[in-house]
């Protein structure tokens, strides 16, 4: 699925309806199947504003998923409307799997945890397509599967185990030779928070992204950026996922740093005589 163009980043948040507030309509549970995708309606436009690392939004999404729980049809709904938000940039997968989290937990986590699965199963099969598509989709579906797998666990707090080999595959997938610098600065971040968690669940496909990860910097058409990023992931993982000494890490994030601001410059640069050939053209 294409990204449906929202909002990006920290919006307004607009006041949410509250049970019970004076000249507020609730929803009420009714056959008519219009009417019972209209909860799922209020859930759409709070999802459209976006708001990153804000625990009251959080709350406020998942207590209104919550009201909207009358039915297998509304779970269902419910489901698809999360799955499209938090997979149409990779920046919203953590937040995604935050909200899950909290309704997995509630008297019909169960139902919704299935739903959940299903699409991200979906996305996996389809991951070929989605990356042909659209990169930016892709790595949205990517990263709710990576957050997914590093933030929920099972009733007896074990991550859940079947998500294992598709985070492996599409952590690969950013890896191919094609792969932009978009790809490889999400499987640098993802592996930065969960490489233990991964190589602890199957340290053979670890040892295998890891020479994936080695062919990637030695190729010629990888970039100082994703290099740098890529041998700060051999070192954590030399290091046993442990932080590196922070001698060692300044040498990334200076040069990490200086790299971007090469980057601005030349792009900088560009829209300036840009500017001058459409003034004088």
């Amino acid at each position: 699925m294409a990204g449906r163009g929202r909002g990006r980043g920290a919006l307004l948040l607009k006041e949410l309806r509250r049970p019970g507030e004076p000249g507020k309509a609730q929803p009420t549970p009714t056959s008519d199947f219009t009417e019972q995708e209209k909860p799922c309606e209020d859930l759409d436009d709070l999802l459209s504003k976006m708001r990153l690392d804000d625990e009251s939004y959080i709350k406020s999404v998942i207590d209104t998923a919550k009201l909207l729980a009358t039915s297998d049809e509304n779970i269902e709904q419910m489901s698809k409307t999360i799955h499209e938000h938090t997979t149409e940039h990779p920046m919203f997968g953590m937040l995604g799997a935050s909200i899950s989290q909290g309704l997995v937990k509630t008297d019909f986590g169960q139902k919704y945890r299935a739903n959940m699965l299903k699409l991200i199963q979906a996305d996996f099969k389809n991951k070929g397509k989605l990356r042909s598509q659209s990169i930016v989709r892709f790595s949205g579906g990517v990263s709710y599967l990576c957050s997914v797998f590093n933030t929920l666990r099972s009733a007896t707090g074990e991550p859940f185990k079947p998500l294992v080999i598709p985070v492996f595959d599409c952590l690969e997938m950013l890896l191919y030779e094609t792969a932009k610098d978009v790809e490889i600065t999400l499987c640098y971040t993802q592996l930065k928070k969960m490489g233990f968690l991964l190589e602890e669940c199957n340290p053979e496909r670890m040892q295998a992204l890891l020479n994936l990860i080695r062919i990637k910097i030695i190729e010629s058409s990888t970039t100082e950026k994703a290099r740098c990023q890529l041998m700060e992931i051999v070192e954590l993982r030399a290091n046993r996922w442990q932080d590196i000494p922070i001698e060692e890490r300044k040498i990334y994030i200076d040069t990490l740093e200086e790299i971007s601001n090469m980057e601005n410059s030349v792009t900088n640069n560009i829209q300036h005589y840009v500017v001058i050939a459409r003034n004088t053209g």
